[in-house]
């Protein structure tokens, strides 16, 4: 049943949700109601063509039945039996009639049927109905009610709306069979009695699109009695086209997208014009007509096995892990396939159904529109694409400024593609040549599927790893949860020294001033510290910049790449391992929790920790968070357990959007991909342990401790409850959504912080607080930059206490990278502590030095080395100079900022 809803009901279904965002979002003016009667427009004008079509056969199945009812009630009169039904057979053969064509009177009914299940299913279960209001209507969500009559205990509510839309079904339904058989009329009305039934406890809101359906049939019932209701129909679509058009431009916006639109439009309104002009000069013959099918059905199949195969193939296998365990969908191969029948429906179903059903003027127009929407699709997604960046499990995009590049070459270059796809159909067509463009896209369709099988076999492959992490991490985490006990993981000293390395990922450096600004109470919790504003990264991601955060000056990217010989997973590992080892080697106790890509594993794989037996590594991940839904009052709170639900919505909006025309996709990720359905249960499966950090430690250890605990609170965007305790269910801002969830991961550090000093152990401990680079979002430190993104998403947080420090919080503007780190956690440790164990080499400041100034090179993240997946099997980085930077000195003047290239060129100093 899935398959078949997939095919056929969900191709309708997304259209209702785009054109519903769409109106909702775009033309917010006239509210939700507007919303729904877009919705009764758009599937109404979509449908309008189905059932002329099962209205002439209606009309056919009339005439034929009226023509041959006095001889087949002459024949049942005079035969019985099988004498009787021998003759009707013999009859009905010598007038090319059978029985089961009067099925052909119910097949408007027939069509109806998926188009009502698509929009009940979607207006039912929509979220932007409950709480909306419509004139007297207070609740659109839930079913009108004027008045109740109460029989003794029962109470029995009156729905008018449900009354009112079958009062105009019968009206329609009187109209529309004023000359057919007591049989239809019946039908008509025990199918209108019907929804009335189904229909009475709905949402009023679904009820009035219903109305609103009734009226239109019923208008089209009027119109299709006049004469020319082509044209009239095609007027009223583009009267339509055109107010929408008129709003839009009257409204601030891009203009690129405005001439879209505007051409949309003329292209709507001239379409017959068309049609005659270019159409009907070839294809006449009937034998040619027909030979158009072929060419629809590959083009079709190639767009289904485009988007819901191999592309989809492709965007789960960028890290198979984050889509695995969803909701109650576990593998996330399920995704593939619940796309692909989706856009085999789009592609394949409809289309065939629509040329099968209409007449030669569809079938001669359908194949070519079809070969042009496969050739612009083809060039969209292969050759105008985007570095998209990082992608969250609701498709959401970290930056979606990508979408937002309206050069020449993504503006112009595009629209020559369907004019060239449509030269080369009209050619082939003139020169019988079509069997060639099959044969083309016979082996494009090919070449899709064996690259979709690949993707499908290693996300297979990933998948089954990750199975059996996952299910050790459940037994773990229901232990823990089962019981109610903390485990103690984390143990320090009263009288040894303590060293304790926070590292919070993605926490924003200019957001600490923020945070006490907002929370001045919580600056003394941070006493002895020495705050590092002036702070670089070496990159804007994990995978680069993390190593060199953990490792030292050894570890960053440029020095990685030297050691080409190794494998990035066994360098990364390397430099997890570094401080673990040497304070190891100083006698030290080493705990280390929740490493971040630990043997470039997006789940916990703690394997380098099993050659380091005296070392104690722990996964945390999701350890606490039923314990911290009972202590706040949650059942489950506004955690989306449904993400697998809309993982399977919002990649096939991605799919599609990678489709677009460029200039487009930026309106289309705004209005129909949506931006709060992030799967929440994760941010509280990291936050809870971050929340629980003083219950998992205690003060039992005889000996010098060194703890490095991970958090990645701070690095998925979520606005925030006042208390910063619960994900909102109201919106917020992008930047607004970063700082919550990094003033949530201050608020639990300062809550830990206070917990050492009341326990006693906060003057023997060094802390470093510190992140593995910034986020590209716009903040007052750097304001005079041109793009204040870039600088702010290579400015990490770092934070420093250092033994016995007990003074008030200061500021150092010294010229500081998370590099520092290790030397910041070694320094005055032991001598022998100075060397890297794993290459023998001096632990040192490597910076650029040398004319006054500090400086370093920064890279950003290359497209394709986004998840640890991708970077598996590489030795090296991809390093891209021309978006690399020289940085020196005074990181927050943008003069101190030189492209990398510029100043390899100016020859200002030997790099990195």
């Amino acid at each position: 049943m899935n398959f078949l809803y997939y095919v056929i009901i969900s191709p309708i279904e997304t259209i209702v949700d785009w054109v519903f965002n769409f109106i909702l979002n775009k033309i917010s003016s006239i509210g939700v109601m507007g919303a729904v009667l877009g919705v009764s427009l758009a599937i109404n004008f979509l449908a309008l063509p189905l059932y002329n079509i099962a209205d002439r056969l209606q009309e056919k199945e009339r005439k034929i039945a009226k023509a041959l009812e006095f001889r087949v009630k002459r024949i049942k009169k005079t035969f019985k039996g099988d004498e009787q039904f021998m003759m009707l057979s013999e009859y009905y053969r010598q007038n090319n009639y059978h029985p089961l064509y009067v099925l052909r009177s119910s097949l408007s009914i027939l069509i109806e049927i998926p188009f009502f299940i698509a929009a009940y299913h979607y207006l039912s279960n929509n979220e932007a109905l409950r709480g909306a209001s419509f004139w007297i209507f207070s609740d659109l969500g839930a079913p009108d009610e004027f008045f109740s009559i109460k029989l003794g205990s029962f109470v029995f509510g009156i729905h008018i709306l449900p009354v009112l839309m079958t009062l105009i079904n019968f009206v329609s339904g009187a109209i529309y069979t004023k000359e057919a058989p007591f049989r239809e009329k019946a039908q008509l009305y025990v199918v209108a009695v019907i929804f009335l039934v189904l229909l009475y406890n709905s949402p009023s809101g679904l009820v009035i699109y219903w109305i609103l359906n009734n009226t239109f049939s019923l208008f089209k019932n009027i119109v299709m009695k006049m004469k020319n209701p082509g044209r009239i129909a095609h007027g009223a679509i583009s009267f339509l086209c055109w107010l929408v058009t008129l709003f839009i431009l009257s409204r601030h916006g891009n203009p690129t997208k405005k001439l879209c639109i505007v051409v949309f439009s003329l292209f709507i309104t001239f379409l017959p014009l068309l049609y005659k002009r270019f159409f009907m000069r070839f294809e006449t013959d009937e034998k040619t007509v027909l030979s158009g099918y072929p060419l629809l059905a590959l083009s079709g199949t190639a767009l289904a096995v485009l988007l819901g195969f191999t592309l989809s193939s492709a965007v789960i296998a960028s890290s198979p892990v984050e889509f695995s365990f969803l909701g109650e969908t576990e593998s996330p191969v399920s995704y593939i396939w619940s796309s692909f029948f989706v856009f085999a429906g789009f592609f394949v179903f409809w289309p065939g159904a629509v040329y099968r059903m209409f007449g030669e003027k569809v079938k001669r127009v359908l194949p070519g529109v079809f070969f042009i929407l496969l050739a612009c699709a083809l060039a969209n997604v292969y050759i105008f694409k985007y570095a998209y960046g990082n992608l969250s499990v609701g498709f959401t995009l970290e930056n979606d400024k990508v979408l937002k590049n309206f050069s020449s070459f993504f503006v112009f270059l595009p629209l020559l593609v369907p004019a060239a796809a449509f030269a080369v159909y009209v050619l082939a067509s003139r020169m019988k040549k079509i069997s060639i463009l099959n044969v083309c896209i016979f082996s494009i369709v090919l070449a899709e599927v064996a690259f979709g099988i690949t993707k499908t076999n290693y996300i297979k492959k990933a998948f089954a790893v990750h199975r059996e992490n996952h299910e050790k991490s459940i037994v773990s985490s229901s232990d823990t949860n089962s019981l109610e006990k903390f485990e103690k993981i984390y143990h320090l000293s009263k009288n040894k020294k303590n060293v304790i390395v926070l590292f919070l990922d993605r926490a924003i450096n200019s957001y600490f001033p923020k945070f006490l600004e907002e929370y001045p109470e919580k600056k003394k919790s941070f006493s002895g510290f020495t705050y590092y504003p002036n702070t670089l990264s070496f990159s804007t991601h994990t995978s680069l910049a993390a190593p060199a955060m953990m490792g030292g000056y050894e570890y960053s990217p440029s020095e990685m790449n030297a050691r080409k010989d190794e494998l990035l997973r066994e360098k990364h590992n390397e430099a997890i391992l570094m401080l673990p080892k040497v304070f190891e080697e100083a006698g030290y106790s080493v705990t280390v929790s929740d490493p971040p890509w630990c043997n470039y594993a997006h789940e916990q794989d703690l394997t380098p920790f099993e050659k380091f037996p005296q070392m104690k590594a722990y996964s945390t991940f999701g350890k606490y968070t039923d314990c911290y839904f009972k202590e706040i009052g949650m059942k489950g709170g506004v955690v989306n357990n449904e993400a697998d639900k809309v993982c399977r919505k919002e990649i096939r909006n991605f799919l599609v959007l990678q489709t677009l025309y460029p200039p487009l996709r930026s309106t289309f990720y705004r209005l129909c991909i949506a931006f709060d359905q992030r799967d929440d249960r994760n941010y509280y499966n990291i936050f809870s342990s971050l929340y629980y950090l003083d219950k998992q430690t205690d003060f039992s250890s005889e000996t010098d401790n060194y703890l490095f605990i991970d958090s990645d609170t701070p690095h998925e965007p979520h606005n925030l409850t006042d208390d910063l305790l619960k994900i909102s269910e109201e919106k917020a801002g992008f930047e607004q959504s970063h700082y919550k969830v990094n003033a949530a991961a201050l608020t639990q550090v300062a809550k830990f912080l206070d917990f050492l000093k009341e326990n006693d152990v906060y003057d023997n401990s060094r802390i470093i607080i510190v992140a593995d680079h910034g986020a590209a979002v716009k903040t007052d430190a750097f304001s005079s930059f041109e793009n204040p993104g870039i600088p702010a998403a290579y400015n990490p947080l770092l934070l420093f206490k250092d033994f016995g420090s007990k003074s008030e919080l200061k500021k150092d503007y010294a010229f500081m990278t998370n590099a520092d780190v290790p030397l910041l956690a070694l320094e005055n440790i032991s001598e022998a502590v100075k060397v890297n164990p794993f290459t023998g080499k001096e632990l040192v400041r490597k910076k650029i030095e040398g004319g006054g100034y500090n400086g370093i090179v920064l890279f950003p993240l290359s497209n394709g080395e986004h998840h640890a997946d991708q970077l598996l099997k590489k030795t090296q980085f991809t390093l891209d100079e021309k978006r690399g930077w020289f940085v020196k000195d005074d990181i927050f003047v943008p003069e101190n900022w030189i492209p990398l290239l510029q100043w390899k060129e100016n020859n200002i100093e030997d790099g990195e």
